[in-house]
């Protein structure tokens, strides 16, 4: 139900994972029922790796929201727009690149709803097919 549920549980026996480990786990996907909807993604977190700054003392930064998912107007409130530096950063790309694949998949995963294609089964196919571009070579 929210992702200190999900630190909680992975913190907890048999796992045993501490804070540090926590911030290796990059996007976090948090799921739960809505009513007359069943079961989808309620919010995406992004856990921020631990770093160091440029004179070497640990940083921890809190969690960054993606997105939330609105049962009221059935759809997801964006928040990434936010931290696509460090996101971009963090995938090797520049943001300007980062935003460019970003709305390639997101048209790509539009078409698959538009032509219907719901079935588990089948969004796995197309998914699978899914050609990633190689990254744009910018100097």
């Amino acid at each position: 139900g929210s992702l200190e549920r999900v630190f909680e549980v992975l913190r907890g026996r048999p796992i045993g994972v501490a804070d540090d480990e926590l911030s290796a786990l990059g996007v976090v996907l948090v799921v739960g029922q809505v009513a007359g909807r069943g079961t989808r993604v309620l919010a995406a977190h992004y856990v921020r790796p631990v770093a160091r700054d440029a004179h070497g003392h640990v940083q921890r930064l809190s969690p960054a929201v993606l997105t939330t998912f609105d049962a009221e107007s059935d759809t997801f409130e964006q928040f990434g727009w936010g931290i696509v530096p460090e996101l971009a950063f963090r995938v090797g790309r520049r943001a300007g690149d980062y935003e460019l694949e970003h709305e390639r998949r997101t048209g790509f995963l539009v078409g698959l709803t538009h032509a219907s294609i719901t079935a588990r089964a089948e969004v796995r196919r197309a998914i699978a097919a899914y050609a990633v571009a190689p990254a744009a070579v910018t100097s």
